[in-house]
């Protein structure tokens, strides 16, 4: 039995977010088994798949299957269900066994596809062989059907995440021809032109997306994420809003919507959605299965509280700085923190049992990650903590690098140019690419006399500071830097850090040093909107590029900035002492 030349549109081609978010999967549901038993079971089992009730229809299927082994179609439709269901390599297995049945059987290409994707949803490099195998039978798929727009959508989605920017967008516009109501070819699209920092495109084709499908919430959300990027933050939280209202359990829409709300400032609100986080794939992975109850705020009078990182570094330590309002609280501190962190967070100003993320023995009565806590706490901008600094290194640590950079003449600043990739997390090292610059580019900032330059930048990209740009006496000691705590003493002994957007730039600004922040155009949203200063560190300075990518405009303040900073410290150094007025014996 054949199925149909042209594949047919699912009904439920719209999919949870996810990992593989963006497939389009092809279910047939127009090949039934002829006649019997096997025909009622088939379309009972087409029914349930129809309205999202995966169990019954993997039951169903397989009962068919077991009736008529020979029925490709039958195959291809289990394996959709199964892979709706997250059964990935059963999938897997139900596709090439449809493929066997059938050679020339398109729709099975395209599937066994989205499962190869499903099982390496992130790849680390675009040579990854589950990737290479979905790119291959998408390609097939086409090869057999020529117009099947799902199957462009779907190699181009692959594509995308293999950072294949320019093929994938080809995929993906031939999708949108061949299907122009397809909404996830839009989404694919949109996301790849956000990839490329091509924002206002991304809008048009958002807005163009909304139009064709306005019941697709996934279409609003991205029309959010397009201008909020392109710096548009009210018409943002509106197309959010409208996401929202046609998918109120979607969690990535939710999420999404947060960080624009605490971008715009809105921190009570912000922080109530920001909670949809925790039900992310990767939040989820990292949850804590506790049997205490998290902590709710309340007093908690001798009681002993666990709270724990979940994020980055940069996190933990902006977040630091709401412990002292727990400890307010009347009870006990456990801080589980990266083990890069634990020596540096037991200069916090309360006293705090620090521990690192291996499993703890540590008796605690209620829990919370720290994340959560302004939530908890109630935070807004009017009552922000802020004061600074909230962390201190180690005062002997400090002093031995005061006297070893004591010989050093000029101006003592700090330099971090690049952040760090995160092996699996596809959206974190698309930010580090836009927010990370090579040292070459800080080529002007060399021309400033009177500077002693240190290099702070840790990672794959201090193997640059061996080459600095030509006029920078780089000074580097990072292999002297095992820890957080370590650079913290090391920057207590600066006059300035100037860096991207990394921890460096939140250790700083927790230290109450100095910090001139490079930001990317579509900055992070703990930034908000529009400001050179931060509510979080006072002592921080932003520079932000006024256009995705004019890192040369960034580059050119900062050194005319550094300029008027060192000839300042030159001038008062050089200006005679006051005459003293005690008189003289």
């Amino acid at each position: 039995m054949s199925g149909p030349r042209h594949p047919k549109r699912s009904k439920r081609s719209k999919l949870k977010p996810g990992p593989n978010r963006g497939v389009a999967l092809t279910p047939v549901a127009d090949a039934p088994p002829p006649t019997g038993e096997a025909l009622i079971l088939f379309n009972r089992a087409v029914f349930h798949h129809g309205r999202n009730e995966f169990p019954d229809a993997v039951t169903l299927y397989q009962q068919v299957v077991a009736l008529r082994p020979d029925l490709a179609p039958v195959r291809n439709n289990l394996a959709v269900a199964l892979r709706d269901l997250g059964r990935i390599t059963d999938s897997l297995a139900c596709c090439r066994a449809a493929i066997a049945l059938k050679p020339d059987y398109a729709q099975a290409y395209n599937n066994l596809g989205t499962a190869l994707q499903a099982l390496n949803p992130v790849p680390a490099t675009p040579a990854t062989t589950g990737t290479d195998a979905a790119r291959t039978a998408y390609r097939r798929a086409i090869t057999l059907i020529p117009d099947y727009a799902q199957a462009y959508n779907n190699l181009g989605n692959v594509l995308r995440e293999s950072d294949q920017t320019e093929q994938a967008a080809a995929a993906l516009r031939r999708a949108i021809t061949l299907m122009p109501d397809l909404p996830e070819a839009y989404d694919n699209l949109a996301t790849t032109t956000l990839d490329a920092g091509a924002f206002d495109t991304a809008v048009a084709i958002c807005r163009r997306s909304t139009l064709v499908r306005p019941g697709h919430a996934e279409s609003f959300s991205d029309l959010g994420m397009a201008l909020q990027s392109s710096g548009h933050p009210d018409a943002a939280l509106t197309a959010y809003r409208q996401a929202v209202t046609l998918n109120p359990e979607n969690t990535q829409i939710h999420f999404n919507r947060a960080t624009a709300l605490l971008q715009a400032g809105q921190y009570r609100e912000g922080w109530a959605e920001y909670e949809w986080r925790r039900r992310t794939a990767i939040d989820v992975a990292l949850a804590r299965p506790y049997d205490q109850p998290e902590w709710t705020g309340d007093r908690l009078d001798g009681r002993t509280i666990l709270l724990y990182t979940e994020q980055g570094f940069g996190d933990t330590l902006m977040w630091a700085r709401f412990v002292p309002l727990v400890a307010a609280q009347g009870g006990s501190i456990v801080l589980q923190v990266y083990p890069l962190l634990a020596r540096l967070m037991r200069g916090l100003p309360v006293d705090v049992d620090v521990v690192d993320l291996s499993p703890t023995d540590r008796h605690f009565d209620t829990h919370l990650p720290l994340m959560t806590l302004p939530h908890r706490l109630g935070i807004g901008l009017d009552n922000l903590p802020a004061t600074v600094p909230y962390l201190r290194p180690d005062p002997a640590m400090a002093t031995a690098w005061r006297v070893r950079l004591a010989g050093l003449s000029g101006l003592k600043v700090g330099l971090v140019w690049a952040g760090a990739a995160r092996i699996g997390n596809r959206a974190a090292n698309r930010i580090d690419r836009w927010r990370s610059i090579a040292l070459a580019r800080l080529a002007p900032l060399a021309a400033v006399p009177g500077i002693a330059w240190v290099s702070l930048q840790m990672g794959a990209a201090a193997a640059e500071a061996g080459m600095p740009p030509a006029g920078m006496t780089l000074l580097d000691w990072t292999e002297e830097l095992t820890d957080f705590a370590d650079t913290a003493a090391l920057i207590d002994a600066l006059d300035l850090v100037i860096t991207v957007d990394t921890a460096v730039a939140h250790l700083a600004g927790a230290l109450g040093k100095p910090v001139w922040i490079l930001s990317r155009y579509n900055g992070c949203w703990r930034w908000l909107n529009d400001r050179d200063d931060s509510p979080w560190y006072p002592t921080a300075r932003l520079f932000r590029q006024p256009r995705m990518g004019d890192w040369d405009t960034v580059i050119t303040q900062v050194r005319d900035q550094l300029d008027h900073l060192a000839l300042a410290r030159q001038a008062a150094r050089a200006a005679p002492a006051p005459r003293s007025t005690i008189p003289q014996p």
